[in-house]
């Protein structure tokens, strides 16, 4: 009877998943190879070249860039963001992502960020919007907590914590929020605005500022953000950090 299940075992891994683990390679480089001519093609017909990175749903797409996500979805073209770029040094004007960085590691933000400072013109920005540490932190025990901390909080229950039985007394939305900002949203590292500045400092970029929700000096980076949009842009100034950077 054992020899029979060796047997079967055998007939198992070479006629079912090898041939399944060399298919499902191929079907991934095709993905790759087909991402990577999209991305090429983007280039040539686009004299100012813009890329989002972590585009996610529908409703995120910006007209005029290539929208980009590892979920390769629609209209997305797929582009894993912690791994090397299928694109060539210098090849793009801009750069933005928006709530995208904090669902990496900071050693992933790290090689992620070098890989844009690579694929940017000399003299190209990235733009980037991530939830701010300070603006989390600063909710929790806070017996002076402001009409916009308070909004947050009341809004976060009802959209996010109400559905699911979380206690209804206020004075312990602070921590339920906090704790649901962390580990609902496979958030990996929340940055503050020093942390932010340091590495995207670290990987080479200059003429660091912070900008607000919306708004840019540059009129190729400004009203491109969309998060919050369906619910409310206040929430979204209060909670982010908005940066741009040049190389």
């Amino acid at each position: 009877m054992k020899i029979i299940k060796k047997i079967f075992l055998f007939f198992d891994v070479i006629l079912w998943n090898v041939p399944t683990k060399y298919y499902e390679k191929y079907k991934f480089n095709k993905k790759l190879k087909n991402a990577k001519n999209k991305i090429n093609e983007f280039i040539k017909n686009n004299k100012i070249p813009k890329l989002q990175i972590g585009t996610g749903g529908k409703s995120h797409f910006i007209d005029g860039w290539l929208n980009t996500c590892i979920c390769d979805s629609g209209k997305t073209i797929y582009l894993d963001a912690t791994k090397s770029f299928p694109i060539e040094n210098n090849k793009f004007d801009y750069i933005f992502s928006e709530h995208f960085i904090e669902h990496i590691t900071f050693e992933q933000a790290v090689f992620h960020l070098n890989e844009c400072f690579r694929i940017l013109k000399h003299g190209g920005k990235i733009r980037i919007v991530t939830p701010n540490l300070e603006a989390l932190t600063i909710l929790h025990n806070n017996n002076n907590i402001t009409e916009i901390q308070k909004k947050y909080l009341e809004n976060t229950y009802e959209m996010w914590l109400k559905s699911n039985d979380f206690p209804k007394q206020s004075e312990l939305f602070d921590v339920f929020t906090i704790n649901n900002f962390f580990y609902s949203w496979g958030h990996k590292f929340i940055y503050d605005l020093k942390t932010l500045k340091y590495v995207i400092n670290k990987c080479g970029f200059r003429k660091i500022k912070q900008c607000k929700i919306g708004s840019s000096e540059d009129d190729n980076l400004n009203g491109i953000e969309t998060h919050h949009l369906d619910t409310s842009i206040e929430m979204n100034n209060y909670e982010s950090i908005v940066v741009e950077a040049i190389k």
